[in-house]
């Protein structure tokens, strides 16, 4: 919990100094935050009531908190690497498919028999 607050400060001192918050760290703090909110909600479900109710919900919603913090954080990286091989595909015809990268976003242009006549797009 300790290293949840710290990011949680990191992002709130990042947001105060720079007036700039990135998308992925919004979206880590408030995965972190929930994090947060399950350990306190455990600790006091644990020594001040009877119930267990997050109990059973911390065992899921933790693990699945840090999947979709890996996932936000790995997210730039899996772009680039779609980015980098559909530059590599640019232009090649694969099983009648012909492969065109522009700027904004991906296309797969039918290829014609006799020549690319006829470009039908497909968005990929």
């Amino acid at each position: 919990m300790i290293t949840d607050i710290v990011i949680l400060l990191y992002v709130a001192l990042q947001a105060v100094i720079t007036k700039k918050v990135s998308k992925e760290e919004l979206a880590v703090s408030i995965f972190t935050f929930i994090a947060v909110v399950f350990y306190i909600g455990r600790y006091i479900e644990r020594h001040f009531t009877d119930f267990s109710l997050i109990k059973g919900l911390q065992a899921y919603a933790l693990p699945a908190v840090n999947i979709c913090i890996i996932l936000v954080l790995i997210t730039p990286i899996l772009k680039q690497l779609v980015l980098i091989a559909g530059k590599q595909l640019n232009g090649i015809t694969i099983f009648g498919l012909r492969f065109s990268v522009s700027s904004v976003r991906s296309n797969a242009v039918l290829a014609d028999p006799k020549g690319i006549s006829k470009q039908n797009r497909r968005v990929l």
